[in-house]
C-alpha cells in the first residue's frame, strides 16, 4: 500500500502514512490540496491535490490546474493555464520582505545555500572559456540553484547535487529561457552607446571652445551609463524570473516568458527597486575585499526566489 510523507501547516515533516490515514488528516482540517507530500520511494514533493490517489480524497475542495511536472503523455503548463491559476493574487511584492525573508533564508541554510551559488557561478566562468560554452551551462545551472532555493524556501529537502538537475529535466528549455532573457536585455545598450557618442563629440566640442575638462559631456556621458544600467538589471530581474518558471512548472520557454512578462509588468517599479538593492548589496560586498559577496550573492538569489514565490508560487500567498 502506498506510503506519504506530508509537510504540515507547522513547516514539520511527518510520515510515512497511509493513504487512509491522509484521507482522516484532510477531514481534521490538517491537510488540503496544497499541503507538500512526497510518494514513498520518490524525491519530489509536489502539492497533494496533483496526486490522484489522494486528490480524490479533496472531497469538496476544487482542484486547482498541475503546478507540477506533467504526467507522461500530459501537455505542459501553458501561460493562459497558469494565469488561471494566478488569478485574484495581487501582481506585486514587498522588496523589504524580500529581504527578511531572504536573509532568514540564506542564516537557516547557509552552508547549503552558498555552496550552492559558489558552485553556479564557478561552473559558468569555467564553461566560460569553451566557446559558448558558458551560454550553454548557465540556464541550466541556474535553473538547479534557483530550485534549491526555492526548495528550501518552501521547507523541503534539497542537496547539492540537484543543482545539475537543469541539465537532466528542463536542459532546452532553461537554455534558450537564458538566451531569451540577454536578447530582451540588449536594446538597454543603446542609452549607453548615446552616451558615449555624445561624451566623445561633445567633450572635444566643450574641450576645444572652454579649453577646460569637459564636465557637461562628463555628466551626460555618466547619466547614460546609468539608465543603461539600470534598465538592464531590471529586465534581468523581471524576465529572470522566466528560468525558475521553467525549472519549477515544468514550462516551455515561449509559454513561460509570456506568463513571465503578464505577471511582472504590472509591478516593474518593484523589481527596479529590488535590483537597485541587489546592486548596491553586491557593491558593498565587492568593496569588503570581497568576501562579503560571500553573503551578498547568495542572499540575492534568496531574494529573487522570495519575489518568485510571491508571484508565482504554487500555494496562494498571504
Amino acid at each position: 500500500m502506498s506510503q506519504f510523507k506530508i509537510i504540515a501547516g507547522d513547516k514539520k515533516e511527518y510520515g510515512p502514512v497511509s493513504i487512509e490515514e491522509v484521507g482522516r488528516w484532510i477531514q481534521q482540517g490538517r491537510a488540503n490540496g496544497d499541503t507538500r507530500v512526497q510518494a514513498e520511494g520518490e524525491s519530489d514533493w509536489v502539492p497533494l491535490r496533483e496526486v490522484p490517489v489522494l486528490a480524490v480524497l479533496l472531497g469538496g475542495q476544487t482542484p486547482q490546474p498541475s503546478a507540477g511536472p506533467p504526467v507522461l503523455g500530459s501537455a505542459p503548463l501553458t501561460a493562459d493555464q497558469l494565469m488561471a491559476e494566478l488569478q485574484g493574487r495581487p501582481h506585486t511584492f514587498s522588496v523589504g520582505e524580500c529581504f527578511s525573508r531572504g536573509w532568514r533564508l540564506l542564516m537557516d541554510n547557509f552552508g547549503l545555500l552558498l555552496l550552492t551559488a559558489i558552485g553556479c557561478f564557478f561552473l559558468i566562468v569555467v564553461a566560460s572559456f569553451i566557446p559558448f560554452g558558458g551560454l550553454i551551462v548557465a540556464g541550466p545551472l541556474l535553473g538547479g540553484a534557483y530550485y534549491i532555493f526555492l526548495k528550501r524556501l518552501r521547507s523541503e529537502p534539497a542537496d547539492f547535487g540537484e543543482l545539475f538537475d537543469g541539465f537532466k529535466f528542463s536542459f532546452m528549455p532553461l537554455l534558450l529561457a537564458y538566451v531569451f532573457m540577454i536578447l530582451v536585455t540588449i536594446p538597454t545598450i543603446i542609452p549607453m552607446v548615446l552616451a558615449l557618442i555624445i561624451g566623445a563629440v561633445g567633450g572635444a566640442i566643450e574641450a576645444e571652445t572652454t579649453g577646460g575638462f569637459p564636465f557637461i559631456s562628463v555628466i551626460l556621458s555618466a547619466l547614460g551609463y546609468l539608465i543603461s544600467v539600470l534598465l538592464m538589471n531590471t529586465l534581468v530581474t523581471m524576465f529572470g524570473m522566466t528560468v525558475p518558471l521553467v525549472m519549477d512548472r515544468k514550462m516551455e520557454t515561449t509559454e513561460a516568458f509570456k506568463a513571465t512578462w503578464r505577471v511582472t509588468k504590472h509591478c516593474w517599479g518593484k523589481f527596479m527597486l529590488l535590483s537597485i538593492c541587489v546592486f548596491l548589496m553586491n557593491f558593498v560586498g565587492l568593496v569588503a575585499l570581497c568576501l562579503g559577496m560571500l553573503v551578498t550573492i547568495p542572499l540575492s538569489m534568496a531574494m529573487g526566489m522570495v519575489a518568485y514565490e510571491k508571484l508565482f508560487g504554487r500555494a496562494a500567498q498571504a
